[in-house]
């Protein structure tokens, strides 16, 4: 029985690193694409 606890709990804390690290990606490509302006100087969009 404890085996399945350990698989669910596994299981669990992958779905949870998976959605972080999506988040971080998705983040992290939305500000590269928005860093550069029309007139060349880097320009940071505010917000989340």
């Amino acid at each position: 029985m404890g085996n399945t606890y350990a698989i669910i709990a596994f299981a669990l804390l992958w779905i949870f690193l998976g959605g972080f690290f999506f988040v971080v990606f998705r983040t992290l490509l939305s500000r590269g694409r928005n860093t550069k302006g029309s007139d060349g100087e880097d320009r940071w969009e505010h917000g989340l």
